[in-house]
């Protein structure tokens, strides 16, 4: 008799006594400790975080919860192939990995940025103590309420291919043109990329009840969060992924000794079988 181990065996009516004996061995142990349960007569009490005492399951419910063989080679059906699981896992595993080590590259550019850094602001548009808006180094406007009427002014730039200098000389023409038909007293503070304010005195002047230092340990905060978060997930997967591999190669370990106990000597390990092997 020749049996491949593969995605398919739980459906192989060849294969059924066999793997009743390793679902037998699998739930011996929950079986033992219900006897025992049922034995004793003793429910369990259980401490909950908040301080509080619930009963624990009793044995009949523990039992009840059990899959019958059937059930449990209908759900083992279900769940996707092992190689299918490590594709998917490994896939997973290099997307967290590729957005930790950017989450770490912002990190070590967050910590760099400090307020005392230059602020990248080009322009400023006021009226008195009042910022309608500025121009950063990229060309962009960022707007205040006051001077919402220049909001069309990055599409029309964009339109136009503009970029660098040329991009801050528009927003700056047209801005200042828009602006003077809605104000009279309309000032205009530019700066060249030397000349340009740090980030801590562009916020004294125009944003002082903004607390920088604070928003800038906030931000390396939340990011070291993040990362940390990450580093979990990463961690979780990988573990995941070693409990699949081990699993599916007891299962194989399992089944080829009770083939072998049963003399079916001619037993084929599938490909998705070897490279589970392999992987594990």
């Amino acid at each position: 008799m020749s049996v491949t181990l593969g995605s398919n065996i739980f459906s192989n009516p060849d294969m059924r006594p066999h793997l009743k004996k390793y679902y037998e061995s699998k739930y011996a142990p929950v079986h033992d400790r219900i006897a025992e349960m049922k034995e004793s007569g003793v429910q369990k009490t259980v401490a909950l975080p908040d301080g509080t005492y619930a009963k624990g399951l009793l044995a009949d419910q523990y039992e009840a919860a059990i899959p019958s063989f059937d059930k449990w080679l209908e759900l083992q059906e279900k769940i996707p192939s092992h190689s299918d699981q490590v594709f998917a896992g490994n896939a997973g595993n290099k997307t967290l990995r590729k957005h930790i080590e950017l989450a770490k590259e912002h990190l070590q550019g967050a910590i760099a940025n400090t307020p005392d850094q230059p602020s990248n602001v080009r322009a400023v548009f006021s009226r008195g103590d009042e910022i309608l808006g500025f121009i950063g180094a990229e060309g962009n406007i960022n707007l205040h309420s006051g001077a919402l009427m220049l909001t069309n002014l990055h599409d029309k730039a964009n339109k136009l291919g503009l970029q660098g200098e040329e991009r801050i000389a528009y927003m700056l023409e047209q801005g200042e043109e828009t602006l003077s038909r809605f104000y009279d007293d309309v000032t205009i503070e530019t700066y060249s990329k030397s000349t340009m304010p740090t980030a801590r005195e562009f916020n004294d002047k125009w944003y002082p009840q903004y607390d920088i230092d604070k928003a800038y340990q906030q931000n390396i905060e939340n990011q070291k969060k993040n990362i940390a978060e990450l580093e979990e997930q990463f961690n979780s997967l990988g573990e995941e992924l070693n409990n699949q591999t081990r699993n599916i190669s007891d299962l194989n370990t399992f089944l080829l000794k009770s083939l072998q106990e049963a003399d079916l000597t001619e037993v084929n390990v599938s490909t998705e079988a070897q490279g589970e092997a392999e992987t594990a």
